[in-house]
């Protein structure tokens, strides 16, 4: 993606900077005068998550805060402003300080309200969420997906647990920069149970990050079905990406299938 334009630095003040891009996520963020500069993909949810990130206490985790444009603005011409915040993925720390880090997070969110942009979201990853929270089995197009994603759906209990505002993607949003504490980014708003967005961590760390079966332990309350959620969840975002892997579809699929069949098994053993 490129770069802001000129008119886009010179609105949050930093036109005599060269912005450069940030590894990780999408590949559209970049970093210019100390300021991370992000496209947005809705108005509405880019100026909700701001005003909620600019006004959050912090307590056992940093955000970065938002900045607004010399007009008062939280976005223009599309992009975001935030503020650098220091540290870097160091999952060989462990999992369980980025449960900690999300939970305590979530502790901080937990008395907002449902906010309506969430209803209108329509990307693979709201799509996958919907599908693991839907009643019948999830719809996938890819064949090879299909016997997974029926165990799993099987798998799943009523949910007794009351929804909140989470972080949908903590596995690679959690920054470490001791003795500070954790700096949480790229805040993607759900709303879920808390130990939704648990289960979505261990999810990707057995999915993506060889990390062992013994991670389930670190769940608490409905754990069994609520990482079968998750893994639903993971799963239809990859069944709907598929579909952008033209030149290496099938070897993306295998890829995917095995990593799901490998976290099937632990679910299926808790």
């Amino acid at each position: 993606m490129s770069p802001p334009d000129l008119s886009v630095l010179g609105a949050f003040g930093i036109a005599d900077t060269v912005p450069t891009p940030l590894a990780g996520g999408q590949g559209t963020t970049w970093l210019a005068g100390g300021v991370v500069l992000k496209p947005i993909s809705g108005l509405e949810e880019a100026e909700w998550v701001a005003s909620v990130l600019h006004e959050l206490p912090e307590s056992g985790y940093r955000v970065s805060r938002p900045i607004r444009s010399n007009a008062g603005a939280w976005t223009t011409s599309g992009w975001s402003a935030w503020s650098w915040v220091s540290g870097s993925h160091d999952l060989t720390r462990g999992w369980k300080d980025v449960l900690a880090a999300g939970r305590s997070f979530h502790l901080a969110l937990g008395d907002l309200t449902r906010p309506a942009f969430l209803d209108q979201r329509n990307d693979p990853w709201s799509l996958g969420d919907r599908a693991a929270w839907g009643t019948p089995t999830p719809t996938v197009t890819h064949q090879e997906f299909r016997p997974i994603v029926e165990v799993l759906a099987a798998l799943r209990t009523p949910c007794e647990q009351r929804g909140q505002i989470v972080h949908g993607d903590l596995a690679g949003n959690v920054l470490f920069d001791d003795p500070r504490p954790p700096a949480i980014i790229d805040f993607v708003p759900y709303w879920r149970p808390a130990a939704f967005a648990d289960a979505i961590v261990v999810a990707d760390a057995i999915l993506w990050h060889g990390a062992g079966p013994g991670l389930v332990d670190c769940l608490g309350g409905e754990a069994r079905s609520m990482l079968a959620r998750a893994a639903i969840y993971r799963l239809v975002t990859s069944d709907l990406a598929a579909a952008r892997h033209e030149h290496d579809r099938s070897d993306y699929l295998a890829q995917e299938v095995n990593a799901q069949s490998r976290l099937l098994s632990v679910v299926e053993a808790m």
